[in-house]
């Protein structure tokens, strides 16, 4: 399963003002987030995707990064009901944790554990689940298992990664469904 997409277009190179776009429905420069905009408040007087989703029903959630708004405006400000709790992070690494059981895990396992779960949980009504990974971010690293598996260095293991997290949470929505 899968698209090739052929052409492109993303709002703005860093990621910050492009997941605030998709969130909010609008170019960034509509609302002044553009640029490296880290600690820009989302405007409270506009609608976002899941204020949208919420009032019309869905079960909403947020697993990943954010970054996105102010530090006191989380996703839970912007509309999202669930949020998953971030691990604890292990010193020297931002892409693996100390879970609830004290081990060293990947991030994407991490949130993939969570994505599953919110699905189980609501698998009888429509829900809107968004997912940035934390692993597309410089510096590229992969887990063991996904370590020098693509011909395109780091930053084809990281793809390879998150290639598989996607078919994770497609299982998952298939035995739930």
């Amino acid at each position: 399963e899968g698209v090739r997409f052929t052409a492109s277009y993303i709002v703005h190179p860093p990621c910050c003002p492009s997941r605030c776009s998709l969130i909010m429905g609008q170019y960034g420069q509509r609302f002044g987030k553009y640029g490296m905009s880290r600690g820009l408040a989302i405007p409270e007087d506009r609608p976002t995707l899941a204020k949208f989703m919420g009032q019309n029903g869905y079960a909403t959630g947020q697993i990943g990064k954010w970054d996105i708004g102010t530090k006191a405006q989380g996703p839970r400000q912007v509309g999202f009901a669930e949020v998953a709790q971030k691990p604890p992070k292990k010193k020297g690494s931002k892409y693996f944790c100390t879970n609830e059981a004290g081990k060293t895990q990947w991030l994407t396992d991490y949130d993939g554990d969570n994505i599953v779960e919110f699905i189980e949980r609501h698998k009888a009504k429509p829900f809107f689940l968004y997912l940035p990974h934390t692993m597309p971010h410089w510096p590229q690293y992969s887990s063991e298992r996904f370590a020098g598996k693509s011909a395109n260095g780091k930053w084809g293991d990281t793809v390879e990664e998150i290639d598989w997290s996607t078919g994770e949470i497609l299982k998952a929505l298939k035995a739930n469904s």
